[in-house]
């Protein structure tokens, strides 16, 4: 029983002191291997940390640089608008110089439209060559005619006790004035303007 048993004992420590140096490998890699993940995780960490401080730090110096340009923009801004606001003078007020002289207002040049002047002296002058005593008392003038409420005073006198009258005469443009013309051959055609058609057509 001894001598068999011999071999096994001898046998045992041999296997023991064969496998035991790879165990300790193996444990020593794993515990080396955990070690180093845990290393990567705090590098990893502390890099993702430097690059969020780096990110916060950089927004907020350029919300700072924003502010300060928005709060000196109102005050650029009512500048240009006060140096670049037109003058609201009236333009017929004199103009008054830095020394306290004053200028002559500047006069804005007055363009006139080529053709027969829709103005009241251009529609007298041709009442006065239609008929010498009458007076205006109103008129218009649209598309190269014209028409005038004209009162014409009756000589002493006259039936009906009536001292004057008042007619619509009618005008169309000749050139740079206006003549005297007969209605009845402008209105039924439809040449006469809708702004003055009533004014010039459908009165007495």
């Amino acid at each position: 029983m001894s001598s068999s048993l011999a071999p096994d004992k001898a046998d045992g420590p041999l296997e023991i002191e064969v496998l035991f140096p790879e165990a300790k490998q193996r444990a020593r890699r794993r515990h080396l291997w955990v070690i180093g993940s845990i290393l990567l995780a705090i590098v990893l960490a502390g890099t993702i940390g430097l690059i969020a401080i780096a990110s916060n730090g950089g927004r907020g110096s350029s919300t700072s640089i924003e502010s300060g340009h928005s709060g000196s923009s109102p005050s650029a801004g009512a500048h240009a608008a006060t140096s670049n606001s037109p003058s609201k003078a009236s333009p017929n007020v004199p103009a008054i110089s830095p020394a306290g002289t004053t200028t002559a207002p500047v006069q804005t040049p007055v363009t006139v439209p080529l053709g027969s002047p829709c103005s009241i002296a251009a529609i007298e002058t041709a009442v006065q060559v239609a008929n010498a005593t009458g007076t205006v008392e109103g008129f218009d003038c649209s598309g190269g005619f014209a028409y005038a409420f004209v009162t014409i005073p009756l000589p002493t006198g006259a039936s009906g006790g009536t001292s004057a009258i008042t007619q619509t005469d009618f005008f169309v443009e000749n050139g740079s004035t206006w003549i005297l013309a007969d209605r009845r051959n402008y209105c039924p055609v439809g040449t006469v303007p809708p702004a003055i058609y009533h004014g010039a057509c459908e009165t007495n």
